[in-house]
């Protein structure tokens, strides 16, 4: 039951920026992503920690709410809200290439590569 020692060491360091009310965001977005991790390491304690061969793009989703997390408490930042969706498409993408067939890998080139044209043609 460690992960619960990682999930009280996250939600204090969530109080903490609660609690100063200052512009630190560095206690929400690492206290947030010690807690969304403690959960996923609280599953494979009870399961097996063989399953993270295929749930490891969850790493990647739990820095995509990490971020927008960050973009919902300071609105000015933009780029936050960009980074995150990017993220979460990223791990979906990850998610529908190991699930079909693990030796298509490599087309994630070719879907940064598109997402970078497209940013560029927005910006």
């Amino acid at each position: 039951l460690w992960p619960l020692l990682i999930a009280v060491l996250g939600g204090g360091l969530i109080g903490i920026y609660f609690k100063r009310k200052t512009s630190g965001s560095f206690y929400l977005a690492a206290g947030e992503y010690l807690l969304l991790f403690s959960g996923l390491a609280l599953y494979f304690n009870f399961t097996s920690w063989k399953n993270i061969a295929q749930t490891w793009p969850f790493f990647i989703v739990f820095l995509g709410i990490v971020f927008l997390t960050l973009f919902l408490f300071d609105k000015k930042r933009r780029s936050l809200l960009f980074l995150s969706l990017l993220l979460f498409s990223l791990a979906l993408f990850f998610f529908f290439v190991f699930a079909l067939d693990p030796r298509f890998w490599w087309t994630i080139f070719i879907f940064v590569g598109l997402s970078i044209l497209v940013s560029v043609k927005t910006a």
